[in-house]
């Protein structure tokens, strides 16, 4: 949290909900998760949510 600059766990709740497309990326860096390939979209919600 504190390399992102979020002072509390509520905090991070909070901008993970309206920003998850901050969120996501930052949660894979942090993890050092590889992909085969780049990702396009963090979620998709084209159709509506699931």
């Amino acid at each position: 949290m504190q390399a992102q600059g979020i002072d509390s766990y509520e905090a991070l709740v909070t901008r993970s909900i309206r920003e998850p497309e901050w969120f996501w990326p930052a949660v894979i860096d942090y993890l050092g998760i590889p992909f085969a390939e780049p990702y396009q979209t963090v979620s998709d919600f084209s159709e509506g949510k699931p």
